[in-house]
């Protein structure tokens, strides 16, 4: 029976950020669970996710960032015909060059994790149990990507075109001009890129029919706090997003506020969005998808036949030649495994909008510290549900967390995955007293605290929609 501090269940970039933070930290030895199909999601994810999982710094590990790697080694690469490729590349790096190089990890590829340490390997059906000192981590449910997994939720007549997403060959070779219309089956994040895929095709908006059970709100991408910004801009927009948060008279008067600031978009500019949907998307995207006016709000798909579908409330007809993409269901984040530190275990999480490798990091990092097992939880709180207000609350909770912690500061101060909190943790480490511009921070947050506790307690005052 082979012994180690840490078994990490998924090798994907939840995983990985996982485990650099532990080396770094720490002596442990890890056992990395690669079950295979981490891979294969890096590969079927399409182009567009992957162009902008390129323009974001927050993507890799704590110490090595994505973008650290592509001015390494891809000099050359905005020229590259697979930027996909880029993308896989960087995940074996991270394998070999800082894990398996560390000596202090061993990975089981293609292999099976019955649990409790109990692993089977697909190429040779050998089976053995592994002996875990700390803790059991679950990256399998962490939202890094789309899942592979996907049992269709209604019924196809025969002699229907239907698509879904993950055959990307299929859908890359398309040829538009052999259908009438295009359907898209789903509005959330797989659905969004794959109607922007369509324009990016060429399809003209007016061939596009796009099927959302609900319109939702979603992360600005020039809404993130980037490091390129200058400190006084970064504060400036952080002092009016809490402004936003603070003096909101409702959840649709904080959406409203904070789309005025760049910080959220909205996908259809004729509905007034419900939900909130934990995706980036930059307004010029936004832009283009609210061009498409052929929008089916009415529920869930139960049916699909050669003349249209069926609804959950009410059927519609389609043109013939009609293709269509099925982007329903979710990538995982519907999926709540309870808290995040349990006995003997670790269920990777988000716990920062958006940013799946800072996530991981940080848990490793309240791993590492000395603190029983309710305290760590404490210090992270998984930013689940589908609304602004309450996500946004979560997000700032653990942020005020963090910086509260002087064991979090100083590895704050270290973490290259987020320029503005590096920079921010080493001025106050540094200061003797709070630096005035961030002592203007630190007075609105208490009141943008206790009034998204409010909003989100009171029921929701009907405002004018801004069309």
């Amino acid at each position: 029976m082979r012994t180690y501090d840490y078994i990490i269940i998924g090798n994907n970039i939840g995983g990985l950020a996982f485990a650099d933070t532990i080396l770094s930290g720490s002596d442990a030895t890890i056992a990395l669970i690669d079950d295979g199909n981490a891979a294969s999601r890096h590969r079927q994810v399409l182009p567009r996710v992957i162009n902008q999982a390129l323009r974001d710094e927050s993507i890799g590990v704590s110490s090595f960032t994505l973008k650290d790697w592509r001015e390494t080694h891809l000099a050359h690469s905005q020229n590259s015909p697979d930027r996909n490729a880029d993308l896989q590349s960087f995940c074996v790096h991270l394998l070999n060059k800082v894990m398996r190089a560390s000596g202090r990890v061993q990975v089981f590829q293609d292999t099976e994790h019955f649990g409790g340490g109990r692993i089977r390997s697909r190429a040779t059906g050998i089976v053995q149990d592994l002996q875990v000192r700390a803790r059991i981590v679950d990256a399998t449910r962490f939202p890094v990507g789309f899942h592979k997994t996907f049992i269709p939720g209604f019924s196809v007549a025969a002699g229907v075109k239907v698509i879904h997403p993950f055959n990307q060959d299929k859908i890359l070779n398309l040829n538009a001009r052999d259908f009438n219309t295009v359907c898209v089956l789903g509005g959330g994040r797989m659905g969004t890129e794959m109607v922007l895929s369509l324009l990016d095709l060429g399809v003209p908006c007016e061939n596009i029919r796009w099927v959302k059970s609900r319109d939702p709100w979603m992360l600005a991408l020039a809404g993130k706090i980037e490091p390129a910004h200058d400190a006084p801009y970064q504060i400036s927009l952080f002092q009016e997003i809490l402004k936003a948060m603070a003096y909101a008279s409702s959840p649709n008067d904080l959406c409203l506020r904070l789309e005025d600031l760049n910080v959220i978009v909205r996908t259809s500019d004729d509905q007034m969005p419900t939900c909130f949907m934990p995706h980036l998307l930059t307004r010029q995207d936004a832009q283009r998808l609210c061009g498409v006016k052929h929008v089916i709000r009415k529920g869930h798909v139960h049916a699909i036949s050669e003349i249209g579908m069926v609804l959950s409330r009410g059927a519609v007809p389609m043109p013939d030649r009609s293709l269509y993409l099925d982007c329903t269901g979710h990538g995982g984040s519907g999926h709540q495994p309870g808290p995040i530190f349990q006995t003997g275990r670790i269920n990777l999480a988000e716990i920062r909008l958006c940013d799946p490798s800072f996530s991981a990091a940080m848990i490793a990092a309240i791993e590492l510290l000395d603190l029983p097992t309710e305290e760590k939880n404490k210090l992270c709180v998984p930013i689940r549900g589908d609304q602004a207000a309450e996500l946004f609350l979560g997000s700032l909770l653990n942020h005020h967390a963090w910086f509260h912690d002087p064991n979090l500061r100083t590895w704050l101060e270290s973490c290259r995955l987020d320029g503005w909190l590096q920079a921010t943790a080493r001025r106050l480490n540094q200061a003797k007293k709070i630096p005035r511009d961030l002592s203007a921070l630190r007075t609105i947050l208490p009141r943008a605290i206790i009034n998204l506790e409010s909003i989100i307690q009171t029921d929701e005052v009907p405002i004018k929609q801004r069309l």
